[in-house]
């Protein structure tokens, strides 16, 4: 009932659409029950389009409760692999994977040993001051969707300052700290070394790294199921959608980027340009693809006690980097991308060998093999 309320409160602000609100309240509930789609996927998907039949509608799959889907395919005893960053790239480092290189943690865990652990706004100054520490990322510990990334590139002549990316604004350890000081009590916040975007997409928008979110499928040999470019909107440091990043869809048999899609006021929009920097993203090859395919493999079987995960991977000036992995993956970026649902893609395959078609519904049994 909850969500029915906040449903119904969602479909109040959107304005401006041919369709009565009656009749697309009645029809996103009626999908909510059947295929977990809230309002806010309703329309970010772009399923209040009467031109699109009912049948296509079911085909897609929203965000109400998915953890219950992954939950099926996904044992839970195993979340904790990609869930903890820390214990996630060390994993994947052992394990031989490109992943960021980790400098310091920013928490009141002394327990933290294989890196230098900052407590406090002196250490801070003092770790970043003596080691001319510049050019580095910062995120929260338990972040998801891009939220508290803070991105710092060259040192200014003052040197307890750095340039905020994007942008040329400048902040100083003061600032830095009290961003840190929010995520303390969850765990911290992680400091990498901050990769540099490849030439092919920095050129698209500097001074963000863009991401290929690539889900994989181990059956039992890993396969990659879809891919997203996710091209960051030049307003931030990260390239998530929740960050106003933009959904390019990619071949997984060449590496070719099709139209891309960003929200604009919670509605799709379709884009060949960048819309802050005006470069073509449509029909890019993207760079160092076949290595990206086979980061994508090797990450899947290094990490085989999961049978699906959504890899995030940096596309660099040194090759394709793994960021992490997420065991319960956004499926609406794929379908934003690929303006089509989910189960009209090779992940339906997943959907039906790991029996996860009996969590579609809101606990019911209600969708056979397809």
């Amino acid at each position: 009932m909850r969500q029915i309320a906040d449903d119904y409160r969602f479909h109040k602000q959107v304005r401006g659409l041919p369709t009565p609100f009656l009749r697309r309240f009645i029809e996103q509930e009626k999908l909510l029950w059947s295929n977990r789609i809230r309002a806010s996927d309703y329309y970010s998907l772009g399923l209040f389009d009467p031109a699109i039949p009912a049948a296509a509608k079911r085909r897609y799959i929203g965000g109400y409760h998915a953890w219950r889907l992954f939950f099926a395919i996904n044992p839970k005893q195993f979340h904790y692999l990609t869930d903890k960053k820390l214990q996630f790239n060390a994993l994947a480092k052992e394990a031989g994977l490109p992943v960021a290189e980790i400098l310091a943690v920013v928490t009141k865990d002394r327990s933290i040993g294989h890196c230098p652990v900052i407590g406090s706004e002196h250490e801070l100054r003092t770790w970043m001051v003596e080691n001319e520490i510049a050019d580095i990322v910062l995120k929260p510990v338990d972040g998801i969707k891009g939220w508290g990334v803070l991105s710092l590139g060259a040192r200014s002549d003052d040197e307890a300052c750095w340039r905020r990316l994007p942008g040329e604004e400048l902040i100083d350890i003061a600032a830095v700290w009290a961003h840190c000081a929010r995520y303390l009590y969850r765990g911290g916040v992680i400091v990498e070394r901050r990769l540099q975007p490849h030439p092919i997409l920095a050129e698209v928008m500097p001074n963000v790294l863009h991401t290929v979110r690539a889900v994989s499928h181990l059956k039992p040999e890993p396969v990659i199921v879809g891919a997203v470019l996710r091209v960051g909107s030049g307003k931030g440091p990260a390239d998530n959608l929740a960050q106003g990043g933009i959904m390019v869809p990619v071949d997984v048999e060449t590496g070719q980027c099709g139209q891309g899609t960003v929200l604009m006021n919670g509605l799709p929009r379709f884009v060949d340009d960048h819309p802050a920097s005006g470069n073509r993203m449509t029909g890019i090859l993207l760079p160092d693809w076949g290595q990206v395919c086979d980061l994508v493999k090797a990450a899947a079987q290094t990490f085989n006690m999961q049978k699906s995960i959504g890899w995030d991977i940096g596309l660099t000036t040194r090759g394709p980097v793994l960021l992490e992995g997420n065991w319960c993956y956004d499926l609406g970026v794929n379908q934003i991308a690929g303006r089509k649902g989910i189960l009209d893609t090779p992940w339906i395959e997943v959907f039906n060998q790991e029996g996860a078609y009996r969590n579609l519904g809101l606990g019911f049994f209600n969708r056979p093999r397809t």
